[in-house]
């Protein structure tokens, strides 16, 4: 049996635990399903990728090193994730469109993979992402909204398929790592435990953020005082999670600790399944509940994490940009009213969404026939 090569670009070796559940995601899914393919990710740390993942990685900024590994690949991946967006910079969609366009003129199949498209807000960049799509072999994007921006661009609505992230191929890690994880923290949780996936806002005044985890911890003081219980913090990036988690715990007297460990991402979705409630400000925090079947708030901050709320029927606790600590409250106490009905609706959701990404892994692997 020959050894097919493919080449995974994405935001890989920059701690970042979503990136790193879909990079898991993908490979292990293209392994099992042909076991043939031998992944290969660009990393900004490829040690630790390859450590992590157990699949070869070359530096992502190396240009030398990725032609040479173009040169012995048969697929040029691009994703999963939301790396063609402007919000941060324009650098970052510029690279990525870059690396598909080399790799389209050294003769690999490309594909854009469970991608999130935008914010896209400057129209040069609007204008090269359709030219650089329009090339491409294979367009899967996550979510609708991505599908209809790309389709307001120019693209073809034809050349389009919707799927789903790539995370929810993830599978937990066995039932005694969460036990394992919680014992090493020394944490006790207490029913109702809630799991907390926070994350700092780019580019918002601190002022403006003090506001937003004066609201955090108001509302859990209110949801707690009616049921006692435990919150437990969960960063998915370090440092800026792990600093909003404690700006948020400074003025909250309940019960709480912070995850300080370095852990999987399979690890982070099994611990996701022992909380009763998770309320999430990162769109794969949000995910990891959703998947292990547990109800969750969301805490709207960009159009993914409102796409996902409103895909699986979660409770909007409050918008980032607008903090309101009686409403937070208020949809804490909702889905836990509500969490039966929260569970039922979460099982269908899973199961539509695992399907859609494991179909968009079939359809890249079609690219070799």
């Amino acid at each position: 049996m020959s050894v097919v090569r493919i080449l995974l670009s994405g935001y890989y070796g920059c701690g970042n635990i979503g990136d790193e559940a879909i990079l898991a995601a993908l490979a292990g899914t293209f392994r099992r399903l042909a076991p043939e393919i031998e992944p290969v990710a660009l990393s900004a740390d490829p040690a630790d990728t390859t450590a992590q993942h157990s699949i070869d990685a070359v530096p992502r900024f190396s240009f030398g090193a990725i032609r040479g590994e173009m040169s012995k690949s048969r697929i040029f991946i691009s994703g999963g994730g939301g790396l063609l967006q402007d919000s941060t910079s324009w650098r970052s969609p510029l690279y990525y469109l870059a690396l598909l366009r080399l790799a389209k003129r050294r003769g690999l199949c490309t594909a854009a993979l469970c991608q999130g498209i935008g914010p896209l807000r400057r129209g040069w960049l609007r204008r090269l992402t359709v030219k650089v799509f329009r090339d491409l072999d294979l367009i899967v994007v996550r979510d609708e909204a991505s599908a209809q921006m790309l389709v307001e661009m120019g693209l073809a609505a034809s050349s389009i398929h919707t799927a789903a992230d790539a995370a929810w191929l993830l599978d937990p890690s066995p039932l005694e790592a969460a036990a394992s994880l919680l014992q090493r923290e020394g944490i006790d949780l207490e029913s109702p435990a809630v799991g907390l996936f926070l994350r700092p806002l780019p580019k918002m005044e601190p002022i403006l953020c003090g506001d937003l985890w004066e609201a955090v911890a108001a509302g859990l003081r209110g949801f707690l005082e009616e049921h006692k219980g435990s919150t437990v913090f969960v960063p998915m990036q370090k440092p800026g999670d792990a600093q909003a988690a404690k700006e948020v715990m400074k003025q909250f007297a309940g019960k709480t600790v912070q995850v300080t460990g370095d852990y999987s991402p399979a690890d982070l979705l099994r611990l996701s399944g022992d909380f009763d409630l998770v309320v999430g400000m990162r769109l794969h925090g949000l995910i990891f509940a959703a998947r292990m079947g547990t109800p969750a708030v969301g805490i709207s901050y960009d159009p993914k994490v409102d796409a996902l709320i409103t895909q699986a029927r979660l409770p909007a606790a409050m918008s980032a940009h607008v903090p309101d600590a009686e409403a937070f409250s208020r949809a804490l106490e909702e889905s836990w009213q509500r969490r039966d009905d929260v569970r039922n609706n979460l099982s269908a959701f899973r199961e539509e969404s695992r399907r859609k990404a494991l179909q968009a892994v079939e359809m890249t692997l079609k690219l070799l026939e």
